[in-house]
């Protein structure tokens, strides 16, 4: 079940599956970029570049939260998930392209950061 999460078409929702582990700083997978116009990806990071910067530092903030009420729900809007997404649509399709296993990919990530601010969170309020 996909429900409870931002993106339901994602990685888990195409292949039944957690997409594989990317180490951090690894520019191995994915082998390949979708072809989508720089323009278009230009004007996404102009766009949302600004907002999803912020939520950056809101999540490293919180991770040296003391209590719950320090970090905010998941649903709420600091995060900017939602933005983050949708500069995900414009890097990784087109009207050529379609959705890519790449967005797919990308969503499943988001999708991973939602629930586990959510999980953060419950773990900081049992203590």
């Amino acid at each position: 079940d996909n429900s409870n999460v931002l993106f339901n078409q994602d990685n888990y929702f195409k292949f039944g599956a957690a997409a594989q582990w990317i180490e951090p700083g690894t520019t191995e997978f994915p082998k390949t970029m979708p072809f989508v116009r720089v323009q278009q990806r230009y004007d996404a990071l102009k766009k949302y570049g600004e907002r999803i910067n912020a939520a950056k530092e809101t999540i490293v903030k919180i991770g040296s939260a003391e209590s719950a009420s320090d970090v905010p729900d998941k649903e709420d809007p600091i995060y900017q998930l939602r933005a983050l997404g949708l500069m995900s649509n414009s890097f990784f399709a087109s009207e050529n392209t379609g959705t890519t296993n790449e967005l797919m990919l990308s969503r499943w990530y988001i999708n991973e950061m939602y629930l586990r601010i959510g999980d953060y969170r419950a773990a900081l309020e049992k203590g």
